[in-house]
Formats: structure tokens, sequence, C-alpha cells
């Protein structure tokens, strides 16, 4: 080859180079304002899903895009799934929650389940819109991989059940929040509220006054303070308790919106060193008692009292219309509900007698209901299911499906 013709095939190299490098820049800015656009977009999506939540007479913060995200920071895989009407109106939706988990000890392959907590939430009870909000739900329930759905439909989510039970869940499913509750009415005066406790816990709450029971908000410095608190209590109860790397996620992800705060008590002799506290979300006009703690130390000081009704001054003082105390025993409960005085049976020596001394009312709001996506999975499921009820195993199981 000349000399010319080498110079000729650099030229042509060189414009072909130029052209490459030409079309591999826009199609980076192009890829670029696709990826802003979407983000645009699921960004505008997700804004319309928390005004939903929010505006939803049964709204609950466990519904929140940010609860979704303090989930996946611990490993979940989470989606929220929404249905609109043709006119492109939001009629509907829920957060998809997923896990995969070991069943009857592990002698089962992982299966991977899902579940909506206090979900879906829909407008209005038609039967047709409800279906196309559960219709929504699976898609994206079987685009996380899900093959068992557990869902647990929200206060006054009578016409969801129905159509759950018509499209083949079926009852006795795992909870995944509280069936039966008890909640305080916030429209009241503190004094009123006050009256409403029973006679022990009004002295109680007198005393832990008197002897100088100190009680702050927390903030995120707190929170392994917080954690050794609540590790007591678990220890001392029996249940598992969370971890340290959980309560961080949960706050980082709810704390931004104002949806969380934490109560930390102490003695006057030792005012830097909590004994006890509590975690409390915040959400849509309701102030949920979340998670306990307490080192069993100073019982006679009623730390724990202190640190509640904290928790429901400050719900009061900020606007908030009910505070929840955090779930029932639901024979308890159900005793309530009958008239009858909680006996020691169910109550009386544990935490539902400590709540029930507050008043309120009582609530019993939907079961959890749950269907086997694959149907090929289907015996297999329903005889772990079978094993685990009414065992011990079944508390780990939901421990280990809600909080990893």
């Amino acid at each position: 080859m000349s000399c010319s013709e080498l110079t000729a095939a650099a030229s042509r190299q060189s414009v072909v180079a130029r052209d490459e490098a030409g079309a591999a820049a826009r199609w980076r800015r192009h890829t670029d304002r696709i990826g802003r656009h979407t983000d645009q977009l699921e960004k505008s999506a997700e804004a319309a899903w928390e005004h939903f939540v929010e505006a939803h007479p049964a709204g609950d913060v466990v519904q929140t895009a940010a609860w979704g995200r303090s989930k996946a920071a611990m490993g979940f895989r989470t989606a929220i799934a929404t249905s609109h009407t043709p006119d492109g109106e939001l009629e509907g939706g829920g957060l998809v929650v997923a896990r995969r988990v070991a069943l009857l000890g592990g002698r089962l392959p992982l299966l991977t389940v899902g579940y909506v907590a206090r979900g879906p939430l829909v407008t209005g009870d038609d039967p047709a819109r409800i279906d196309r909000v559960l219709d929504a739900l699976e898609r994206t329930a079987r685009q996380l991989g899900v093959a068992h759905l557990v869902v647990q439909p929200a206060a006054g989510g009578e016409a969801v059940t129905a159509r759950l039970t018509a499209r083949g869940y079926d009852a006795g499913a795992v909870p995944v929040a509280p069936v039966c509750t008890l909640v305080l009415d916030l429209e009241a005066e503190l004094d009123d509220l006050i009256a409403g406790m029973s006679s022990s816990q009004r002295r109680n709450l007198r005393k832990a006054k008197k002897l100088g029971v100190q009680v702050r908000r927390a903030d995120e410095a707190d929170l392994e303070t917080f954690h050794a608190l609540q590790v007591a209590t678990a220890e001392r109860q029996g249940y598992p308790p969370l971890t340290l790397a959980y309560l961080q996620a949960q706050w980082r992800a709810l704390r931004p919106l104002g949806a969380a705060e934490i109560f930390l008590a102490s003695t006057p002799e030792a005012p830097q060193r909590p004994i006890a506290g509590t975690l409390v979300t915040a959400y849509a006009g309701t102030v949920v008692d979340k998670v306990p703690g307490w080192t069993g130390e100073a019982p006679a000081l009623n730390p724990k009292l202190a640190c509640i009704w904290a928790a429901i001054s400050w719900a009061k003082s900020s606007g908030f219309r009910r505070f929840d105390l955090g779930g029932l025993d639901c024979a308890v409960a159900a005793a309530v509900l009958n008239g009858e005085r909680a006996t020691e049976e169910h109550g009386e020596r544990n935490p539902a007698a400590f709540k029930l001394r507050f008043g309120g009312r009582v609530l019993i709001l939907p079961e959890a209901r749950q269907r086997t996506l694959n149907p090929v999975l289907r015996p297999a499921v329903r005889f772990a299911w079978q094993q685990l009820a009414g065992n011990r195993r079944l508390k780990s199981f939901i421990n280990g499906l809600r909080n990893g």
C-alpha cells in the first residue's frame, strides 16, 4: 500500500471513530434523558401514591413508599401495585413486601412469601374495582417472584375480604399486622384521657411524675441505647428482638417524614441513662405505639407508663386524632367486647392488662388471608401451614417474614 493510500485509510478510520464517538455521546445523552424522565415518572407516581394513602380513611404508614424503603434496606423486595380507572384516576393499590423464607426448619425449599399489611387500599366498595386492584396486586407479587401471598386488609376492609375469599384466599393466614388493638380518642382533653384510665393507672402516673421520672424525645444518636432496651424487653417476654440495623433502617426512612419518634425515660438519680423507651409511628392522624423497651429496672417508678403518656401527650399537642396502643391479645379483646372483665388467664399478667388500664376503645380488624399463587406449590405450602399452626415455630416464622 502506497503512502497516499495509507493516509487515506487513516483518514477514513479517523472519520469512523469520530462518528462512533459522536453516536455514543448522543446515545448517552438520550439514555440520560430517558433516565431522568423515568426518575421523574417514578417520583410522580410515588408522590401520587403517598397522597392517596394519606388521604384514604384507612391509610397507614405501613402502606407508604417510605415504609417500603425501610424494608428494602433490610433485604426485602418491595413494590407498590396500583390500579387506575380508564380516565387515569388512581383507584387503589398496595405495598407488596416479599422475602424468601424457610418453612418447617428448612425441610422444604426456600419459598418467596409476599405480604400486604393494612391493604390494599381502594376507593369505595365496588367489587369490580376491588378485583382490578387485586389483579394489580397479584401481578406485582408475581413480578417479585412471590409464590405465596398473604393479604391483611385495612380497617373497614370487609368488602376486600369478601373479594379475597371469592378469589380463593384462605382464612388462617399468618397475621402481618395486629388483628386486635386498643385506640384512644385524642379529640378528648388530656384530663379526660386521664379520667378514662383505671384508678391504678392514674395512681401510677401521678407517682411517676412525683418521683421525678424524666422523659425526652430521642434522636438517631440514641438508637443503640433504645435497641438495648428493646432487646431486654424481648428477652424478658420471650420473643425475638429487632436488630439494630432494622431499627436504623426504619428510623432513617420514616424520620425525614416526621413519621417516627422515640421517647426515653430515665430516673432522677441517673438522668443520662435511659431505662425505658418506646418507638411510635405518626402518620395520617394516628400515632401507633410500635416498639417497647425496658430494662426492668425501677418498676415502682413506672418508667414504661411515663414513656407512653409522654407519647400520648405529644401526639395530642401535635394535632393527631388517635393513639393506637399497638396491638392487643385477641382473647382479651373478645372478652372486653363481650362485657367480661379480663382475667388472669387472658390478660392480667400480660401486656394486654397494662394497655387496658388506659381505657380507650377495643377494635377487631380484618384478619389476614392467604393464597399460593403458584398452583404447583399449593399442596406443599398447605401442609407446611398446617404444621406451623399453633406451634412456637409460627412466632419465629412471623418474625422472619415481617422483620427479617
